[in-house]
């Protein structure tokens, strides 16, 4: 099961991983729970 804010964050084109963004990604949020980063491609 995924948490609302994981699907919102895909849906918007970014993806979600555990630990920091790479270098030549930007974080734009924590998902879920602050258990993972919203990387923005």
């Amino acid at each position: 099961p995924l948490f609302a804010d994981t699907v919102e964050c895909r849906s918007q084109g970014k993806f979600c991983r555990v630990g920091a963004c790479p270098p030549t990604f930007a974080a734009t949020g924590d998902v879920p729970r602050g258990l993972l980063n919203c990387c923005s491609k």
